[in-house]
């Protein structure tokens, strides 16, 4: 996740990031390392087998679009002018 999260700090925010994982020290690095980049983040904590996924994971990421649309993160639809 941290390799992941350092290439994507090279690069310009295109999408928001949800950082799902049990490590919080890890966790707390790479939200670092991607805010610092300008990137919106957010994070969900895996719990329960998989019982998270439509009670935390699926909430955020409907808030992450939802925030990536009102603040102007998100790409914008190509014109079918």
């Amino acid at each position: 996740g941290r390799d992941v999260a350092d290439f994507l700090a090279t690069r310009s925010p295109t999408c928001p990031i949800i950082i799902h994982s049990t490590n919080t020290f890890g966790v707390l690095g790479m939200k670092d390392v991607l805010e610092q980049a300008n990137w919106l983040t957010y994070t969900v904590t895996p719990y329960d087998d998989t019982a998270w996924i439509p009670q935390v994971w699926f909430p955020t990421m409907r808030r992450a679009i939802v925030d990536a649309v009102a603040s102007g993160v998100a790409p914008q639809p190509i014109s079918q002018d």
